[in-house]
């Protein structure tokens, strides 16, 4: 079970001001619950726009086949903290407005200071659809200027092929090898390799220029996703956001990567 960042009962700013940052975030990973049961299960990646000022806080989320689901764009006036959340509401003590698929509440969940988890709750009809956002997107990135185009670069692709490893919680033997692979391969030195694994907030997510090496990327987090032997959902959802960020459509780029991985894992095992 999830564990998230807690805060104080501060009901509608009661005890003091709620300052929300704007912010705008990828999720690969959408349910949408009704009656205790998710009706919906989606790992497009979904841009979610947060626009906040002091008296009131906006939403936007770009993803057309939610529309039936949820408004795609709207507003919340109250903020409350409440424990495990930041609770936003349109009339909190009435329980909300109840206008057809309209939010009347959003909770913002936070991990270690980043937003995690965002869960939209409607009363009419009654639902809740909920984004996850990638844990390599919350990664608390403080960049390094010092660091050259082509370190950046490398850095991204290792901690782009270690983190889709890492997304079902295990690693078998066949991901390390290629894990090894891609850092001989790529000429990675033994002094970056120690920062992914050791101070990984230090690396900045990065668009390499060259559509190659973008693809490259791409492909490698396929092979290890292969090599797992699992082919989950939120390992698609994760390595779909990286390629959508990269400028590649994710269903596409997956299923056109698929058969090349499945041959050369078949051939490594």
């Amino acid at each position: 079970m999830e564990t998230y960042d807690q805060f104080p009962i501060n009901l509608l700013e009661s005890q003091g001001s709620i300052v929300i940052p704007s912010i705008n975030v990828i999720s690969d990973n959408i349910n949408v619950w009704e009656n205790g049961t998710i009706i919906e299960h989606g790992i497009t990646p979904t841009s979610i726009f947060i626009e906040s000022t002091p008296s009131i806080v906006k939403y936007k989320i770009e993803n057309e086949n939610l529309e039936r689901f949820i408004c795609l764009i709207g507003s919340f006036a109250e903020k409350s903290e409440n424990k495990d959340r930041i609770l936003l509401s349109t009339n909190l003590f009435a329980g909300g407005l109840g206008e057809y698929k309209r939010p009347d509440m959003l909770s913002l969940f936070y991990q270690k200071g980043s937003l995690a988890k965002l869960q939209f709750t409607i009363m009419n009809p009654s639902r809740i659809v909920e984004f996850t956002i990638p844990i390599f997107k919350r990664t608390d990135v403080k960049r390094n200027n010092e660091d050259s185009y082509e370190t950046k670069v490398n850095l991204c692709h290792l901690m782009c092929v270690i983190a889709s490893s890492k997304v079902t919680g295990m690693r078998n033997t066949l991901q390390r090898q290629l894990i090894e692979f891609v850092i001989q391969r790529e000429h990675i030195p033994t002094e970056l390799v120690n920062r992914v694994n050791n101070n990984a907030s230090s690396i900045s997510f990065i668009v390499p220029k060259d559509t190659q090496k973008r693809l490259r990327i791409v492909y490698d987090m396929v092979l290890v996703m292969v090599a797992g032997g699992m082919m989950s959902d939120e390992e698609k959802g994760f390595i779909g956001s990286i390629a959508y960020q990269f400028g590649f459509d994710p269903e596409r780029i997956l299923d056109s990567l698929l058969p090349n991985a499945y041959a050369e894992i078949q051939a490594m095992r």
